[in-house]
């Protein structure tokens, strides 16, 4: 982030958590002065706002452009966490925190060796503490979810499948609110007692027997794992006719979901930010620039972040030669299995492209449309897939990444009707929940370049169609022109 003033030069604040705290940085801003005195003019030049550093406790009334925060609050060298948070366990000390982190004018910076995550309101029930663990998820995020139980078992079908649970030794929670939704049950984790495993969702097939419901509920999961969030549902018939079964699923669900986590912290640790203030001075206006570098493991500042890369099937397929058309049933269903696998959701013509590119031969005629449409339909009877009008999707598949497009050779992949409605949607829900308050025209731009085709007018009419969609489904809301994820 660069912050780029054009007349003044921009004031700084630090501000923390504990006067013990003020006075370390106080003593080792001191120790660096003396060490490089060209950092004097900054620190003598602040006029009417000058440098500070200040406790929660006094910092009410300033105001600089650029605060500095620093929480102080860690773990121990053997990994416990007290969860004492001075002030904030008193009474008033959401106020208190509102006061330290509405001091900025342009930009807050947070320094912490804690996450939102690391906080258990369980062991605390100060309105403080809780704001502190919604402010450092949006610092990390840009969510503001508060991921706290808000009742008891709401359903016999949900309070089986807890106390099944809780007979394995795990610890559940009932109706935990995040991200304006309700998650049946969530699987606190054992060694990080701040943050959920698994959410569970208990659904009734009944009433998810409609389709509406169903595209509805797949956008709803895409939300809450946007979030981090790890889901996994049981199905009321499934539960009733094999309890057992259901538990080891949940279980196995629960070990992926804690690889995943693991993954995810290892990865956290890799890429701690490190930051490198600079001062630029243009001799001609004498404005400062402040230049926030962010080095993280295997990439630069420079490099727009990573994205999901659409990757097309490329496999050997062994113990045939010869044209899509000759392939036997059993063969032809077993190649768009494994491209299914790679690529779903995928439109239909497109898995007879890529058995051509596959078998180096042949070409799409309707013989061979026929042939692939076939296979489909039998892949969906056994329960391997699933078709959508246009588009095949692997069977229960609920999750759909935005995949850019961007650097693919096939021109077909780029082409807005050849994108599943559900990869749209969810480019559209993810620009929506970043970019808050974005109008309808800056939301589909936006989502064309993160599935990486042109802004043509045939994307914005289908994409159009797809907010329209979002809006009577209730996932996102048109506010006066601006769009926000329904909460």
């Amino acid at each position: 982030m660069t912050l780029r003033p054009q007349s003044h030069r921009l004031s700084l604040g630090v501000a923390t958590f504990s006067a013990a705290q003020r006075d370390a940085i106080l003593d080792e801003l001191e120790l660096r002065r003396r060490e490089d005195a060209s950092v004097e003019d900054f620190f003598m030049s602040g006029g009417m706002a000058p440098f500070f550093v200040k406790s929660l406790e006094n910092v009410q009334g300033d105001e600089r452009d650029v605060v500095y925060i620093s929480v102080g609050y860690a773990k121990d060298k053997d990994g416990y966490f007290a969860q004492n948070f001075g002030p904030l366990n008193r009474k008033g000390g959401e106020r208190r925190l509102n006061v330290l982190i509405s001091r900025a004018a342009s930009a807050c910076e947070v320094f912490t060796s804690i996450k939102a995550c690391d906080i258990d309101l369980n062991r605390s029930q100060s309105d403080g503490v809780a704001a502190l663990k919604l402010y450092l998820n949006y610092a990390e995020t840009g969510h503001l979810d508060a991921e706290k139980s808000h009742g008891d078992v709401d359903s016999d079908f949900e309070d089986q499948v807890a106390r099944a649970l809780r007979s394995k030794g795990l610890e559940i929670d009932h109706q935990i609110g995040v991200g304006g939704f309700y998650i049946d049950l969530a699987i606190r984790d054992p060694e990080n007692r701040g943050r959920y495993l698994l959410g569970i969702e208990c659904d009734g097939a009944q009433f998810h027997s409609a389709r509406w419901v169903r595209d509805r509920d797949r956008l709803r999961q895409q939300i809450l794992e946007s979030r981090g969030w790890h889901i996994h549902q049981i199905w009321s018939t499934d539960w009733f006719q094999r309890p057992a079964e259901q538990v080891g699923r949940v279980i196995e669900a629960l070990a992926t979901a804690k690889l995943q986590w693991d993954e995810t912290d290892r990865a956290g640790a890799e890429s701690a930010t490190i930051i490198t203030g600079r001062i630029n001075r243009n001799e001609n206006d004498g404005q400062t620039y402040w230049t926030r570098l962010e080095v993280s493991s295997g990439s630069s500042a420079e490099d727009g972040g990573s994205a999901n890369e659409y990757v097309e099937a490329d496999f050997v397929v062994r113990e045939f030669s010869g044209s899509p058309s000759n392939l036997k049933e059993e063969q032809l269903q077993k190649i768009i299995d494994q491209i299914l696998e790679i690529e779903a959701p995928i439109h239909v013509e497109e898995i007879g492209r890529r058995l051509i590119k596959l078998l180096g031969e042949g070409r799409l005629v309707a013989s061979l449309k026929i042939k692939v449409e076939s296979a489909v339909q039998l892949l969906v009877k056994c329960k391997t897939a699933d078709r959508r009008g246009d588009f095949v999707f692997r069977e229960g598949q609920t999750v759909f990444l935005v995949r850019s497009r961007r650097s693919l050779e096939n021109p077909n992949l780029r082409k807005p009707e050849l994108i599943a409605p559900e990869e749209i949607r969810a480019a559209l829900v993810k620009v929506v929940t970043e970019s808050i308050g974005t109008n309808k025209s800056e939301t589909i731009g936006s989502a064309a370049k993160l599935l990486g085709v042109s802004n043509g007018q045939a994307t914005q009419t289908l994409f159009a169609k797809e907010i329209e969609f979002l809006e009577s489904e209730s996932t996102v809301e048109d506010r006066d022109g601006r769009l926000f994820v329904m909460v």
